[in-house]
């Protein structure tokens, strides 16, 4: 199993850090593995939406079907795909912060399944990489001025 965790800071209060993250469309701004992603059914922000998630990784765009498994706002939002061959699950968890803003901590787990586990180790080197790019990402979005989408930025 591959696992990257990261927090950093906002200036923003976490009801709207919620909203922003609890619509996965939003990942495609910040995370650059991320090629495009589509509301497939449902509400962002409410279990059971589900998502089409197109995600570049060693060299292949591979599409997951993500679905929202947890939804609380305005502390945490979780997410799962399944593809029989890989399994993986990201949460987001947003808390305040006394003087103002919010802190977030995403996890993101990834599971290889069935003759692909034998691919674990060189898989962790990879999604640490990843994590990292989409923490500095996920940052540098959540501290920009305005976070509102333009209506192109959203696939």
């Amino acid at each position: 199993m591959a696992r990257y965790q990261g927090t950093i800071t906002a200036p923003r209060p976490p009801e709207e850090v919620w909203r922003y993250l609890a619509d996965l469309r939003s990942v495609a701004e910040w995370d650059p593995s991320v090629a495009g992603v589509r509301l497939i059914s449902g509400e962002p922000g409410t279990v059971g939406a589900r998502y089409e998630v197109d995600v570049n990784f060693l060299h292949r765009t591979l599409t997951l079907p993500y679905i929202t498994v947890e939804a609380e706002p305005p502390h945490r939002v979780a997410f799962s795909a399944d593809t029989g061959a890989v399994s993986v699950h990201d949460e987001a968890r947003i808390t305040p912060i006394p003087a103002g803003g919010s802190s977030v901590t995403w996890d993101a787990n990834l599971h290889l399944n069935g003759p692909g586990r034998m691919l674990d180790l060189p898989l962790r080197v990879a999604f640490n990489r990843i994590g990292s790019r989409a923490e500095f990402g996920l940052a540098n979005r959540l501290n920009e001025p305005s976070m509102t989408p333009s209506a192109g930025e959203r696939t």
